[in-house]
């Protein structure tokens, strides 16, 4: 056998004609996480809060654009199988995930004013501008953040990677191996955000849940409204990472244990943690609890 012929047998399945499933699992990711940094870099000089709106709301779109080239030209499957079939129920979905994800933020914020532990100092707060132009600008680039990072670890990314598990496994465990992986990726993508041990936690439920739920129901609906929510309310809403120039609807002070406050606190990732049976028990009502075994099929 020729090299030319092992190196194709290496990247193409054969008799099949298209990229084996490993390398159509982790390009993707690759090339939408240089796209990123590309348009970051070119984008983030501008004011914060619109050249950020900017930038995530273009990476989404490039990477709504490169799933439809994927799909036909590379994958050579349907859309509806990436989880992206948008119709009522999927808006449904979204909703629920957003709500999900609000509920848990905002509770954590709750118990902790409760405690003593925070105080609320203004509200509608943003010193560097008007407030309404730059909270809906971050609003936005969140919902911008949750379609691309959606589109490219769940749809893309475990999608792919459950159909290279089927050669070693049954269907629903290669579907749960998927999801395992991809979320402990998605993790470690984000550990320069992961100081403490808490906040290691807090990825490890940031990056389960969307998949967990996305395994689940076969669509993307709750992924991306959980990851939107997470993002939008722990910023615009709150800003618990306390950063300068952030705009938030509420704007709190400190007063209790650092260990237990901020994004990565306990008391955060403890009530992030109550969005894993919370999310069960909507998708429980709405779809059941069974791995959609098509997940990862043509």
């Amino acid at each position: 056998m020729s090299l030319s012929s092992r190196t194709r047998r290496l990247v193409r399945r054969p008799n099949h004609g298209v990229l084996r499933a490993g390398i159509r699992a982790v390009v993707p990711v690759l090339v939408l996480l240089v796209a990123f940094v590309a348009l970051s870099t070119a984008l983030g000089g501008t004011r914060r809060p619109y050249g950020l709106a900017a930038a995530q709301v273009t990476q989404a779109g490039l990477a709504v654009a490169f799933l439809a080239a994927w799909a036909r030209y590379v994958d050579h499957r349907e859309l509806g199988k990436y989880g992206v079939r948008v119709d009522a129920d999927w808006l449904l979905d979204l909703a629920g995930g957003a709500l999900v994800a609000g509920a848990v933020v905002a509770g954590s914020v709750a118990s902790g004013v409760a405690l003593g532990w925070l105080d609320v100092t203004a509200v509608a707060h943003y010193p560097d501008g008007s407030f309404v132009p730059a909270v809906a600008a971050y609003v936005v680039a969140f919902a911008g953040v949750a379609v691309w990072e959606e589109v490219a670890f769940r749809a893309l990314f475990l999608t792919n990677a459950a159909e290279g598990f089927r050669r070693w496994a049954s269907r629903r465990t290669a579907v749960v191996v998927a999801w395992v992986v991809v979320s402990v990726v998605f993790g470690a993508l984000h550990l320069n955000q992961a100081p403490t041990p808490a906040s290691v936690l807090l990825w490890v439920v940031v990056g389960s849940v969307p998949g967990l739920a996305y395994v689940l129901t076969g669509q993307l609906g709750f992924a991306v409204g959980f990851h939107f929510a997470v993002d939008a309310v722990v910023n615009a809403g709150f800003n618990l990472g306390g950063a300068a120039g952030v705009p938030s609807f509420v704007r709190l002070a400190a007063t209790g244990p650092d260990a237990m406050l901020g994004v990565t606190g306990y008391l955060t990732v403890g009530w992030l943690a109550l969005s894993v049976p919370l999310a069960l028990a909507w998708i429980a009502a709405r779809h059941g609890l069974s791995v959609d075994v098509e997940i990862g099929s043509r």
